[in-house]
């Protein structure tokens, strides 16, 4: 009986001990949030003081050199990191002369070369946030440092990043370091590289053209490309897309035709009707909407007639190509829902009535 009650006492011990173990690890827990969510909002607020002072520095007649020697006045050494938050929290607006002034701040403050530093000799994450940092400072000096780190980096986030700052930089240095790492790199053909090339377009148009103008570019890579060029408001890609109409793949020979609709341009409208014969479903789809979208008016007869197509698809494009034509287009998709077989004046019903159904919310 003894030793059972004192297994039992010793088993209330432990279980009391634990219990106040576990209670004290919560109040541990509780109190390091409190002593964080502290730390978070005096950082939180110091930012926000800084901020103020920044913003009013950089729309003052202050020379910069002033101006950074006054932040290092106001601003204690302990308050760097706010300070840093402050500066980086500007930078997407910043433009002009205004982005100047902050960039130069970052420089004289030491935060680039901070960046810098991390770059070449940070973690990974450190890496690809330094890259992102010196982008949206928008630091020249920076140039070389990310270019070498693209060079000599497998990660994807840091390529991603690198390629991303440089193409915020935009000097002539780091459009063409972009563009020559894309030219020699296949696997990199996705939506986030395309938004670094479509972010600046105007810069990266030429090296695109020459790209598909040269051809000799695998199917991946060429689709890749051509849907970035249907993005582009750039009438010099009509020529070198309207070659890739007769390529052996069919989803380049859509991709191609989809790209001269978003372009806009009317010189292509004979080779985009004669597209409507193609034997791929797709390419005839994209080819009837491109010619909406070019505003191909020569083209009514053939969209008209693509009513009548096998596929729905394509029937579906023809109706709404002829809406983007105007009152003749109309006309023609009326005279066809009144004439044709039920099944085949689906499509063409359909894009009137969702027509009428938008007139009637106007007018409501």
């Amino acid at each position: 009986m003894e030793y059972g009650s004192g297994l039992q006492t010793a088993l209330t011990y432990g279980v009391i001990v634990l219990l106040g173990l576990v209670v004290a690890m919560f109040v541990l827990l509780v109190v390091l949030r409190l002593v964080a969510s502290r730390r978070e909002r005096r950082l939180e607020n110091r930012k926000l003081q800084i901020l103020s002072v920044v913003t009013g520095l950089l729309d003052s007649d202050v020379m910069p050199e002033d101006a950074a020697r006054t932040l290092r006045d106001v601003v204690p050494s302990r308050d760097r990191r706010p300070m840093e938050l402050a500066l980086l929290e500007l930078a997407p607006n910043a433009k002009g002369g205004r982005a100047e002034r902050l960039s130069f701040l970052c420089e004289r403050l030491g935060f680039i070369q901070k960046d810098i530093d991390d770059l070449e000799d940070g973690r990974p994450s450190r890496k690809a946030e330094a890259a992102f940092h010196l982008g949206m400072v928008g630091s020249e000096r920076a140039v070389g440092p990310l270019l070498r780190t693209l060079d000599s980096n497998p990660d994807q986030g840091i390529v991603f990043a690198c390629l991303n700052a440089l193409s915020h930089i935009g000097t002539p240095e780091a459009i063409e370091g972009v563009a020559g790492y894309l030219a020699s790199h296949d696997e990199l053909e996705n939506v986030r590289i395309a938004e670094v090339l479509l972010e600046r377009g105007k810069e990266f148009s030429p090296y695109i053209r020459t790209w598909l103008e040269e051809g000799g570019i695998d199917s991946r890579r060429l689709n890749f490309l051509l849907k970035v060029t249907a993005a582009l408001d750039d009438a010099s890609m009509v020529a070198p897309v309207s070659g890739y109409l007769g390529h052996d793949d069919p989803e380049v020979r859509a991709n191609a035709a989809r790209a001269l609709g978003m372009l806009g341009e009317r010189a292509a409208c004979g080779q985009l009707a004669r597209m409507m014969e193609d034997g791929s479903v797709r390419v005839r789809a994209e080819a009837a909407e491109a010619l909406g979208l070019a505003g191909c008016a020569e083209a009514l007869g053939v969209l008209e007639a693509g009513l009548g197509d096998p596929d729905m698809g394509v029937r579906r494009s023809c109706a709404s190509a002829l809406m983007l034509l105007g009152s003749e287009g109309r006309a023609a998709l009326e005279r066809y829902a009144a004439a044709a077989e039920e099944e085949e004046r689906e499509a063409a019903a359909e894009v009137l009535e969702t027509e009428r159904v938008r007139n009637s919310r106007k007018g409501a």
